[in-house]
């Protein structure tokens, strides 16, 4: 046999066995590492089959037939395997020699078990008690590939047992991909002139299990495998974010939406329902599930900056829309409030969106402005670097939709847009106070922001309307 030992600060904590591959050319090979400052070793030699039965004959076993791909088993896709997994009850002291497990211990197991998968094929993350325990492998290898004859879809298998029956199952889905239907079987005997095997069956099917016995006995398990008919590909190029530098709001980035190509390579599938367009219904149906999510927030440099972020999050990821509802937008006592309205402008500028808006209600105290109408905002735009910016490398235009209403709308909203899906969020302040006082932000979605859309631009916004007009 040959022997996989891991060691870890001198104690064997995984020993695996293969067996039945003795033919194989091996050395005496060792690698090791440093893992929180103890030596953490592979070791891989050849050792007599009689040391590893005496070692492992008082042991309780669990044994059978591990499927291709499955997280115990070493070899992968390329083979099946048998396992005799022994169970050894004095688990690795380090496993246990803590009071408290901590995240620096987690870390630990987490490159422990990578350092396995890299040298002994096993996948340990979900099965950390296994550790410590003894593993014999004997494989068992088959392959298969797609072919069609006269139009039919079928396999071809080679490199199989002799003396072996060959059973396979072919699978067709429901229309959401969940339930799987055997819809053929093929038994075929394997015969020592077998060196090649054609199956095929002429209904359609998507994926097959393998199964191989040999006297009545398992000694081969592969499902859910597939054929690549064609190749769907997605390109998402990613576009540089913006970077924007203010007095006010300090460093922010603006993510941009992604552009996205596809194009398909070879043989065309088109079942009569296909499973991506049922679960894009699927997930469609999952927006009417009504969600809200509250955060207080107080009056901190730190807690505007949180806030810019979460709202800044909400309005890079609209496609299609952005409205803000904010009576006081352009409201200002001094000049940091002006300089806060236009860094907003500058964020809401560099947005993916669409259509983009701002609703807000022009304050007016004994016969003067306390807040920029429409054309003042244009007047202002050269007096503030990034807004300025955006306005002179566009065309002199901010692509931006200003409607002033002729009352105030005590609430703020923040609607953003993506084909049906609505998202909303409603803010306890306006936008140049945000970080200056106690308040919260509610985050809506589904059918409750669908609603609050709909309510606020029918009921609050198109009746009051004073006017509207373009930041160009």
């Amino acid at each position: 046999m040959i022997e996989n030992r891991i060691v870890f600060d001198g104690e064997v904590i995984l020993c695996v066995y293969h067996k039945g591959v003795d033919d194989l050319v091996t050395v005496n090979h060792k690698e090791h590492t440093t893992l929180d400052g103890k030596r953490l070793e592979f070791i891989e030699q050849k050792v007599d089959s009689d040391v590893v039965f005496n070692k492992v004959s008082s042991l309780a076993s669990i044994q059978g037939v591990l499927s291709t791909g499955a997280d115990l088993n070493p070899y992968g896709d390329m083979a099946s395997a048998h396992c005799s997994h022994y169970i050894v009850a004095n688990k690795p002291s380090f496993l246990f020699y803590r009071d408290v497990f901590t995240s620096n211990d987690a870390n630990i197991l987490i490159e422990l078990f990578d350092f396995i998968n890299t040298y002994c094929g096993l996948q340990l993350n979900k099965y950390p008690l296994h550790l410590g325990d003894i593993f014999i492998f004997e494989p068992t290898p088959a392959e298969s590939r797609g072919n069609e004859v006269d139009g039919v879809d079928g396999l071809t298998f080679t490199n199989l047992p002799i003396d072996s029956t060959l059973i396979v199952h072919f699978k067709s889905y429901d229309d959401l991909g969940d339930t799987e239907y055997i819809v053929d079987t093929a038994i075929i005997n394997v015969e020592s002139g077998n060196k090649s095997i054609n199956i095929s069956s002429e209904h359609p099917w998507q994926s097959f299990d393998i199964f191989i016995y040999r006297e009545g006995k398992l000694i081969y398990k592969s499902i859910n495998n597939s054929i690549m008919r064609s190749l769907h590909m997605a390109i998402d190029i990613q576009r540089e974010p913006v970077e924007l530098s203010f007095k006010r709001l300090g460093k922010t980035i603006i993510q941009q939406c992604s552009e996205k190509e596809t194009f398909t390579v070879g043989k065309k599938i088109e079942p009569k329902l296909l499973r991506e367009y049922n679960k894009q219904i699927v997930d469609n149906v999952a927006l009417y599930a009504d969600g809200v999510n509250k955060i207080l927030y107080g009056g901190s440099d730190k807690d505007i900056q949180i806030e810019k972020d979460y709202i800044i999050r909400q309005l890079e990821d609209a496609a299609d829309e952005i409205v803000i509802c904010d009576s006081y937008f352009t409201d200002y006592r001094d000049d940091k409030d002006k300089d806060k309205i236009f860094e907003w402008l500058a964020i809401l500028a560099n947005t993916s969106a669409k259509s983009k808006t701002i609703v807000f209600y022009v304050t007016r105290k004994d016969g003067s402005n306390r807040a920029f109408t429409a054309d003042e905002l244009l007047k202002n735009i050269p007096l503030h670097r990034e807004v300025a910016n955006y306005y002179r490398n566009h065309n002199n235009s901010l692509g931006i939709c200003c409607i002033e209403t002729k009352i105030p709308i005590h609430d703020r909203f923040i609607f953003t847009r993506t084909g049906k899906d609505v998202q909303c969020l409603v803010v306890g302040t306006s936008f140049n106070s945000l970080g200056e006082n106690f308040h919260c932000i509610h985050q809506y979605t589904g059918t409750t922001a669908k609603s609050l859309y709909e309510s606020i631009m029918n009921n609050a916004v198109q009746p009051h309307m004073d006017g509207e007009a373009k930041l160009l």
